[in-house]
């Protein structure tokens, strides 16, 4: 069985860019399909997830039962505060201003 750049890159957790690469300099097998499109072996998907140990797991941090929007607003919220710390600091006015910002469009939303 094979799969797309794109299915086969977001079971890897990497871009398209570097499977590309990767099939590129020998490092993953794929193969063309009939209009031209890479395709990449399931097995080969599944023998780099095992050797670069990679598993998606997902976390409900939460107790409370959240609609589909609270959940999105409340992941959006931790992916800008790590982002933020990453480029500003943690401890900058900048991610601390955005953050209460964020919070309080959470709880409006609410």
């Amino acid at each position: 069985m094979t799969l797309s750049i794109g299915d086969a890159a977001k079971d890897l957790g990497v871009s398209t860019k570097t499977l590309r690469r990767w099939a590129d300099s020998g490092k993953i097998r794929s193969e063309r399909s009939p209009s031209g499109q890479r395709r990449f072996f399931l097995a080969d998907i599944n023998a780099m997830c095992e050797e670069f140990e990679t598993e998606v797991v997902i976390i409900n941090k939460s107790s409370q039962e959240l609609s589909f929007e609270q959940e999105l607003v409340t992941d959006m919220i931790e992916l800008i505060t790590v982002f933020s710390a990453l480029l500003y600091g943690s401890r900058s006015k900048k991610n601390k201003k955005l953050i209460e910002g964020m919070t309080q469009v959470v709880k409006d939303v609410s």
